[in-house]
């Protein structure tokens, strides 16, 4: 509090002993001399016509002038007085301030950086949480999406795994409203998958059994071919070719016909109804379906039930049953 003081005292003896005080001694002596001026000249009307008139009124005006014109000078000189005793006593302030204001700036810096600092740290914690549920728990969609239904099952599990605890701070509920979604979304995408895969087996057995089934009846015809190739008559004995839809046409009223009656058909791939014997001439055809049991269903019938049974064509039941007939017949001839 004495440091004020010590220096108002050295500036003014500083001012006392410097040019500046001699020009302010000037201005207070000409402001002295203004009010003489004053009382001599204000108001006063000169005989400017006349020559004794024109020359005290050049004297007045030179009494004043000089004074206006020696003010002039002063002010100039005390102009540059000033600022130059301005700048002194400037840079002898700034000598004295600028340790206590560099001290000031430094603690105003530090308490800025710590400040901008908190802002950064909280806008990584912020980013590090968010991060953590956009990846760690709605990533999880992202990661099951295409996969099978054990993969998005095992994504399920490690999402209801995933503790949500106090570091998530604030975001807390956030985080658990995302996971409650999140495991929405992938039991909706669990189901799908599930229902894809379902499909999918179904489609491949579906396949698989077509192709048994395809195998089957390549191995059931090759079968048939040779079993046919085998009971085929000698060339010799073949008989005319009839057509496929002949055979199929006669072969109802060729099954009614029992082997002892002498009748012989063949396969549909021999394409043949061969008649061993002609039936006795005193049994006409009315006769001998009169004398049939009238509950014997048809050789249609016959021939739909064993192709149903089989899960077969009627043409192949029809095929299986001429052959029966060809092997009995021979077996009896024999």
């Amino acid at each position: 509090m004495d440091a004020q003081p010590v220096v108002e005292s050295a500036e003014a003896n500083a001012v006392e002993v410097s040019p500046l005080s001699k020009a302010l001694v000037q201005i207070d002596g000409l402001a002295t001399g203004l009010a003489d001026l004053q009382r001599q000249y204000r108001g006063v009307i000169f005989e400017v016509r006349t020559p004794q008139g024109m020359k005290a009124a050049k004297a007045a005006r030179l009494a004043i002038r000089q004074p206006r014109y020696r003010l002039e000078h002063t002010r100039k000189d005390a102009k540059r007085l000033i600022e130059a005793e301005a700048e002194r006593i400037t840079a002898a302030l700034l000598e004295i301030e600028e340790p206590i204001h560099l001290q000031i700036t430094t603690e105003e810096t530090r308490r800025e950086t710590e400040r901008l600092a908190a802002i950064e740290a909280e806008r990584v914690r912020v980013e590090a949480i968010q991060e953590r549920i956009t990846n760690d728990i709605r990533g999880a969609v992202a990661r099951a999406d295409g996969r099978n239904a054990a993969h998005i099952e095992a994504t399920i599990r490690d999402l209801i795994a995933v503790v949500i605890d106090a570091t998530f701070a604030e975001f807390k509920g956030q985080a658990e409203g995302a996971r409650a979604s999140t495991l929405f979304r992938l039991r909706q995408m669990h189901e799908a998958a599930q229902a894809r895969e379902a499909e999918t087996e179904r489609l491949r057995i579906e396949r698989e059994d077509i192709e048994r089934v395809r195998v089957e009846q390549a191995a059931e015809a090759a079968r048939l071919a040779k079993a046919r190739a085998q009971l085929a008559p000698a060339p010799a004995e073949v008989a005319p070719v009839e057509t496929q839809a002949e055979t199929t046409r006669l072969a109802p009223e060729a099954l009614k016909q029992e082997p002892r009656r002498g009748y012989r058909l063949a396969a549909p791939q021999r394409s043949e109804l061969e008649v061993d014997a002609a039936p006795p001439a005193r049994q006409t055809r009315t006769e001998i379906d009169e004398s049939e049991d009238e509950s014997r269903p048809t050789a249609t019938a016959i021939v739909r039930v064993v192709a149903q049974s089989f899960g077969v064509t009627e043409a192949t039941a029809l095929a299986w049953l001429l052959d029966m007939f060809a092997i009995n017949e021979k077996r009896a001839v024999a």
